[in-house]
């Protein structure tokens, strides 16, 4: 069997991509105390669903578009302001949240400048970590699904964005998401139980993925954290291929009475 040999520097990538997912973390309790402090921002489900019960695939649908008893809670509380979470759709996020579906606090903020007159000496200065939403733009460092977003401080001056607003009659920015967007948990990742360079080695040295059972030549297996709230630690960790981590939907196993339970609650 073919050995693939882990550098501490891979371990340390792995580590450090759950440290900084620790840094952009908001609890979920602590938002729902601060609801104020984040009135203007919503809740966005990234997750693609596939909804397990007694072993049989009820649906796959991405983003869960389907009416299963999953999709029906997320439907209630997708895109919702946090300013009008109320206590049972925060036990809905609690219940989602442990089953591990990734969800994000994106800023709801939007401002038009319709006039170059509203353009003021120092509006590069003012909005640096902004991007402009509503007009796509060709080789720029920064993309936001699939459409290139330009950051006003990549521009030179404000003439740039003037000429901008008297070609499309306007221009509509929003804080940078990657800046202002929260990754919401229930707890931050034990980065202390983080697998170690034995254990990923031994992972790797696994020649069949554990989602399509194919053999995996050892170039295309990769690390997975199975639920990738909880990171790269231990009895969260399996080997998959390269398509198969890349492509995965989320296995959710679900106890139908809670769900059933919190949907007649809401009715």
């Amino acid at each position: 069997m073919s050995s693939k040999i882990i550098t501490m520097n891979k371990v340390n990538s792995y580590k450090k991509r759950d440290t900084d997912k620790n840094n952009k973390t908001i609890l979920l309790d602590t938002l729902i105390i601060n609801k104020e402090k984040y009135k203007n921002y919503k809740i966005i489900i990234v997750s693609n669903i596939r909804e397990r019960h007694n072993n049989l695939h009820i649906i796959q649908g991405k983003f869960c578009n389907d009416d299963n008893l999953i999709c029906i809670l997320i439907k209630i509380i997708n895109n919702k302001k946090i300013e009008f979470i109320n206590d049972k759709e925060y036990k809905i996020i609690k219940l989602l949240l442990d089953l591990g579906i990734y969800i994000v606090l994106q800023s709801l903020e939007e401002i038009i400048f319709d006039s170059t007159e509203l353009i003021k000496f120092n509006f590069i200065e003012i909005y640096k970590d902004y991007v402009i939403l509503n007009i796509e733009f060709e080789n720029t460092k920064y993309a936001n699904i699939g459409k290139n977003l330009k950051v006003i401080d990549e521009f030179n001056n404000i003439d740039e964005i003037k000429l901008l607003i008297k070609n499309h009659n306007k221009i509509i920015i929003t804080k940078h998401r990657n800046k202002y967007e929260y990754i919401i948990n229930t707890r931050y990742i034990d980065i202390d139980r983080f697998i170690g360079k034995d254990r990923i080695n031994n992972l790797l040295n696994t020649e069949t993925c554990n989602l399509c059972n194919q053999y995996t030549d050892i170039k295309n297996r990769t690390i997975d954290a199975i639920n990738m709230l909880k990171g790269h630690i231990e009895n969260n960790v399996q080997m998959l291929c390269k398509i198969c981590n890349s492509t995965k939907n989320k296995d959710i196993i679900i106890n139908k009475d809670i769900i059933i339970k919190l949907i007649y609650d809401l009715i």
